[in-house]
């Protein structure tokens, strides 16, 4: 008798089919619960194939617990976000204004002066006749010349006003151009959600993980500040091979060589980093720095002290990493007064917090942050302080008498905080004692947390 042998090879061939796709689903089922077993490392290095089991090794493996972890601290859920209520200043027309110019009755230039502007500020636009437009400052109510560049952007300054939050903002073209023509060969284009990449990274710098924190970065703001960014990311992402291409940028932006140790720049729309040696850890802390800055500018304003936007920019990078400063050496400072009080601290400028002692101030600042956060009786005013900076602190017409009861007692923003922090209100020769209590509070924090 003839064998059939075609329609057995078929059913063969079918069962074997089956059987490979079967083994497939149940191999991809097992490496996506143990994406770290050693025969999926050894896998990797197969020729051809090993690339590909590679990326998905990176999609699937877990983010690293930190060494100084508890194992009950691990098995906790990653990530807690506790929500505050935020309020966002809807969009509305602005302009920044001058230190020294002078609001007038009447749009002319021949009407009454009714108020000078003492120092640099954006505010409100109530109406518009030709180049002028009608402004409020608190209570009295003037008309300016609206100057170049209305409602684009501020200039820096070392004792700002509060103002307003800005939207994202796009990088000029022609910024942009000079910037791609430093990278030693041309950059590809990509996305870091929710802002575009540019790198000539040979292989990617950035982990899915670090992708994870950059995309979820906006809703981790808005939880651990209570303030919401306005509008949408608009700026662009720079990642150099190397330090000499991002130093080159660096000093093209900002006109001159950089202080030592700096490995992160935000600035017209831009943010840049290298990533020479650093480990992608290293290369993620410092997106994630400049990140907050762009928050910052979104939800509180351009015009910061120092304290406080470095400090913020610091305690959010090291509360999404786990992360945090050696508190035994800053307590140290403390202790041997060499470390600036409250007041000090709060009152240096841009030049004199990023000069002599730039790394303890920077240190300092984050853990005031931190304390400010942790302690239970300050945490919901320094809340309440932000808000407050993201309607416009003490200028914003748009707030009614029962908003902020509390009467600024100085023209220094640290003492707006000592209001919101006070737990009976503050009286003006209250502020003394606010700071004594605050320092001493500071202090036990320190000690707690291993400064002792």
């Amino acid at each position: 008798m003839a064998l059939h042998w075609r329609p057995l090879w078929r059913t063969a061939s079918s069962l074997l089919l089956v059987a490979a796709l079967l083994t497939l689903v149940v191999a991809f089922a097992w490496f996506t619960r143990n994406p770290e077993a050693p025969a999926v490392d050894r896998a990797t290095e197969w020729p051809w194939i090993g690339k590909w089991i590679g990326r998905l090794q990176d999609q699937w493996r877990p983010p690293p617990i930190p060494a100084d972890r508890s194992a009950a601290a691990a098995s906790e859920p990653a990530v807690v976000i506790r929500y505050y209520p935020a309020h966002p200043p809807p969009p509305r027309d602005y302009v920044w204004i001058a230190g020294g110019t002078a609001l007038r009755a009447e749009p002319s230039v021949e009407a009454a002066p009714v108020l000078t502007i003492d120092e640099t500020t954006n505010l409100f636009v109530h109406e518009r006749r030709g180049d002028w437009v009608k402004v409020h400052r608190g209570a009295v109510e003037g008309w300016v010349m609206a100057p170049p560049g209305a409602g684009v952007a501020g200039p820096r300054s070392d004792r700002p006003e509060p103002v307003l939050p800005l939207p994202g903002r796009a990088s000029d073209a022609a910024d942009l151009r000079r910037s791609l023509e430093i990278f030693s060969s041309p950059p590809r284009l990509g996305r870091l959600d929710p802002y575009l990449l540019y790198t000539d990274l040979a292989a990617k710098g950035v982990g899915p993980f670090c992708r994870e924190l950059v995309a979820q970065a906006e809703e981790r703001w808005t939880a651990r500040y209570g303030v919401a960014p306005v509008g949408q990311a608009e700026e662009a992402i720079l990642i150099f091979a190397d330090r000499e291409g991002y130093e080159d940028f660096a000093e093209l932006a900002e006109g001159g060589p950089l202080p030592p140790g700096t490995t992160g720049h935000a600035a017209r729309g831009l943010v840049a980093t290298f990533a020479g040696e650093r480990s992608p850890a290293e290369i993620c802390r410092s997106l994630l720095h400049e990140i907050a800055h762009l928050l910052e500018r979104r939800s509180l304003g351009p015009a910061l002290p120092p304290w406080l936007g470095e400090g913020l920019a610091r305690d959010f990078t090291d509360h999404l990493l786990d992360d945090g400063v050696d508190v035994a050496r800053v307590a140290a400072a403390v202790r041997g007064g060499t470390a600036p009080g409250f007041e000090r601290l709060t009152g240096l400028d841009h030049e004199a917090f990023h000069g002599a002692g730039r790394t303890l101030h920077y240190d300092l600042s984050q853990l005031w942050i931190g304390y400010l956060l942790g302690d239970a009786e300050l945490e919901d005013g320094f809340r309440y302080f932000l808000d407050y900076l993201s309607r416009g602190g003490p200028w914003a017409d748009h707030l009614g008498p029962d908003d902020f009861p509390r009467v600024r007692a100085t023209p220094t923003l640290s003492d707006d905080l000592l209001h919101f922090l006070a737990r009976d209100g503050l009286a003006r020769d209250g502020l003394d004692r606010e700071r004594e209590r605050l320092e001493a509070g500071f202090r036990a924090w320190l000690w707690a947390r291993g400064g002792g």
